[in-house]
């Protein structure tokens, strides 16, 4: 007789698109948002090499008490759809996908995938691992950016190290930069982790959309995690807009609603996405991983924030 735990995480990629009839700033302040009667379709066309994405379980024996501990997730999670060019590419992470012997429990960890020329979610497209990182504990929270036209990453802020993807879809350790703000920090409380959020997208900035930084930059997200007690700060933060990609600033906390989970515990929120659309900065989170929620603000408001970055 033995003991079985079974923790199920229930995640998938789903779409859907909706035409912008005015600018974002003047939706939001009417409160008539296009994507709220959006119909979602899931990624059905998701493949692997070996056929549908269906993802490894990982299971643990505890042999003291005779218990297995089995974690299951779903399907991809953590997806960022980008524009290159006239194709689209979809970056996401995942427990590796089932393959032909089955899965290998030391090797069953979080990795990342792309996917690129995709159309629709119904056409068959194969997603490939990023070979850059380790295959014995998670790879996630990449911070992916264009600059001239390459696909480039951001794959930790400390170090802020940079990866580029080169045309056969390898991946290159490019530069690295230290901010010494967040590098203090890391060094003094060694229980919190400074990981990414979602994309970073290009800032033309001017004294008067960006007085704190009137200058060319990119406009990133960063959260600031106490895995102990399941804790999340998130912060915007800025880059330089050319090689080495060295952060600039980064912000106050960023203002986002938390929920208490379900299956309890600390009230929490997750960012995961970040768009600039017509000077209004749109970031998409998760609160309690049960609502979807969206923090908008104009790019001055939020540059207000930028003015200290004392931790």
């Amino acid at each position: 007789m033995v003991v079985v735990l079974e923790h199920v995480w229930h995640s998938s990629i789903v779409f859907g698109s909706a035409e912008l009839t005015a600018p974002v700033s003047t939706l939001l302040q009417t409160g008539i948002l296009p994507w709220s009667m959006v119909k979602m379709s899931g990624w059905t066309g998701l493949r692997s090499q070996n056929g549908p994405w269906t993802p490894c379980v990982k299971e643990t024996w505890i042999p003291n008490n005779g218990t297995l501990v089995r974690r299951v997730l779903t399907g991809p999670e953590d997806p960022k759809l980008l524009q290159f060019g006239m194709g689209r590419t979809m970056i996401f992470n995942s427990f590796p996908p089932l393959g032909r012997y089955g899965c290998v429990a030391e090797e069953v960890v979080s990795q990342m995938y792309m996917a690129t020329g995709f159309e629709t979610p119904s056409a068959e497209l194969v997603a490939k691992r990023l070979p850059f990182g380790a295959r014995t504990f998670d790879e996630k929270n990449w911070i992916p950016f264009d600059y001239q036209g390459r696909l480039h990453y951001v794959y930790s802020p400390i170090p802020h190290k940079i990866l580029v993807v080169n045309d056969d879809e390898s991946v290159q350790d490019a530069y690295e930069t230290s901010f010494e703000p967040l590098r203090h920090l890391q060094s003094e409380r060694l229980e919190l982790k400074v990981r990414g959020s979602g994309q970073a997208v290009f800032v033309n900035g001017s004294a008067a959309s960006t007085p704190n930084l009137p200058q060319p930059h990119y406009l990133a997200l960063l959260h600031i995690a106490r895995p102990a007690t399941g804790e999340y700060n998130h912060f915007a933060y800025r880059f330089s807009a050319e090689p080495p990609f060295a952060i600039l600033q980064v912000s106050t906390a960023l203002p986002l609603q938390t929920t208490s989970p379900k299956r309890g515990g600390k009230a929490f929120a997750f960012a995961s996405g970040l768009l600039v659309h017509d000077d209004t900065v749109l970031i998409s989170y998760g609160a309690g991983d049960l609502e979807s929620r969206l923090l908008a603000l104009s790019l001055q408001r939020l540059d207000e924030m930028f003015r200290c970055s004392q931790f």
